[in-house]
């Protein structure tokens, strides 16, 4: 959680740092790339703004990046876990980075005032523990409910191969993005590093 952001977190070898922070994890069953970190930004939303996830773990606030999560995956004895690490942009200033201006924010830049820290932990952990809690069905419908890539264009650029534009259709019960190409061929995406194209909804019929 931090208060001050030197770079934003991303699945694709970019790095978060932080020169004032503090980073709660928890040991949970690898499945989902879960909501997690969504209920921490909830109570320091400003009035009339719905955050909105950007598969497969950030949330944003309007048009800018404020929150998201990291995950180690590792194989235990009893089957694979996974190492949520949770960052959220509290009461710095992402713009002051010239590469993060315009696409991330903060909890403080939205609502323009200071964010209580240790009470935005409390309500975090304590919001946490409930949907840690949550059925397949109802984290599913969550994160569907709130995305804010399904039915638009998209670029998908997974590891070193081309990227290409599809359009996002729906998200599965495991967290798979599913994805029709441009030749009406659907392919189910795992993992890579999606962007949604300029802001048009499109049919996803």
């Amino acid at each position: 959680m931090a208060g001050a952001a030197a770079a934003s977190t991303a699945r694709a070898a970019k790095t978060f740092t932080s020169p004032s922070s503090f980073a709660p994890r928890r040991r949970c069953s690898a499945s989902f790339p879960s909501p997690c970190p969504s209920p921490s930004v909830w109570p320091a939303v400003p009035p009339g703004q719905t955050p909105g996830f950007k598969w497969p773990n950030d949330i944003w606030i309007g048009n800018e990046k404020t929150s998201g999560i990291l995950i180690d995956a590792q194989a235990g004895p009893t089957g694979n876990v996974a190492l949520p690490g949770i960052g959220i942009n509290v009461n710095g200033d992402p713009t002051v980075q010239p590469e993060l201006a315009g696409i991330a924010t903060s909890l403080r830049r939205s609502l323009g005032a200071l964010v209580d820290r240790e009470l935005l932990l409390a309500s975090l952990c304590n919001l946490l523990e409930e949907a840690l809690s949550w059925d397949a069905a109802r984290r599913t419908n969550q994160y569907v409910n709130l995305s804010m890539i399904l039915g638009h264009e998209v670029s998908v650029q997974a590891g070193e191969s081309a990227p290409w534009v599809g359009i996002a259709l729906s998200i599965t019960a495991d967290g798979s993005l599913i994805i029709r190409r441009a030749d009406g061929e659907t392919e189910t995406v795992i993992a890579a590093e999606v962007t949604i194209r300029p802001a048009r909804p499109v049919d996803s019929a």
